[in-house]
């Protein structure tokens, strides 16, 4: 892996509740993302993706191991953290350009002129530059989601998490704003890691996939995907890693059904 590491989980667990009631979520996760790098953690649903993604948020605490990210241990949310939640987000009271802005007003050696200029700069970057007025209730659902990725960039962290945000947008712009995002990560040179249930959307997007088992989570696969973008999901190069993964994604989404369970078949 060539690059600096910017966040490493080493061997991350997570139980909630204890004695019998215990429910493993993660088991023993270790991973390194390095710096530029676009990773997806695929897996299907209750796999622990969302909570791992929590963790390095320092949105959740692991029962065991720990995150670093630039170096120091993640231990609560902080701004070299920016976040893209799968509802955007958005304060529906404030402007797109006071959302955007939102993140800076915690900057005091920041003055008025400059948090200004910045919001300008990240409304451009995610192509809002003439809607900085308007409020989210008035803006479609890719619009509002551009917005939540210029509200995370704003504060310039160093790395964006990302969970499920296209999840909710029809296919059509789904796909803009897989490309919409990659043109952001270029002009911003972010590390990104980006939580998805699809495999299309893992082949679109990443350097590397990680594909977690099913609960308790643990990481099933690693792949490196070398293609340039853009990239197209049906795309013949992508035939073999796309069925790898199709195939095990299957096998983990298999319910083990008891022995002395009957299956009730519909008549």
């Amino acid at each position: 892996m060539v690059g600096k590491t910017i966040i490493e989980a080493q061997g991350v667990s997570k139980v909630y509740g204890s004695g019998q009631e215990a429910v493993v979520a993660l088991d023993d996760i270790s991973f390194k993302v390095t710096e530029g790098e676009l990773v997806c953690m695929l897996g299907p649903s209750g796999c622990g993706k969302t909570t791992m993604l929590n963790i390095v948020a320092g949105f959740e605490t692991a029962s065991s191991g720990q995150v670093l990210v630039g170096g120091n241990k993640v231990s609560k949310p902080a701004p070299d953290r920016g976040y893209v939640f799968q509802d955007h987000g958005l304060f529906p009271w404030l402007t797109i350009s006071q959302n955007v802005g939102f993140g800076l007003l915690r900057n005091k050696t920041m003055s008025k002129e400059q948090r200004k200029s910045e919001v300008q700069r990240y409304l451009h970057m995610v192509g809002l530059s003439d809607f900085g007025d308007v409020y989210p209730h008035q803006l479609s659902g890719g619009m509002r989601q551009r917005a939540a990725i210029g509200r995370a960039l704003a504060p310039d962290p160093q790395v964006v998490l990302m969970d499920e945000p296209f999840a909710a947008l029809d296919a059509q712009t789904r796909y803009a704003m897989q490309i919409a995002l990659l043109e952001i990560r270029d002009k911003s040179h972010k590390t990104i890691l980006f939580v998805t249930h699809s495999i299309d959307e893992a082949l679109m997007l990443s350097d590397r996939v990680m594909l977690f088992s099913r609960r308790p989570g643990r990481l099933r696969l690693v792949e490196s995907i070398k293609a340039d973008h853009p990239r197209a999901p049906n795309d013949p190069a992508f035939s073999e890693l796309k069925d790898k993964l199709f195939t095990i994604l299957q096998e983990e989404r298999q319910i083990d059904i008891p022995d002395n369970q009957t299956m009730v078949k519909a008549s």
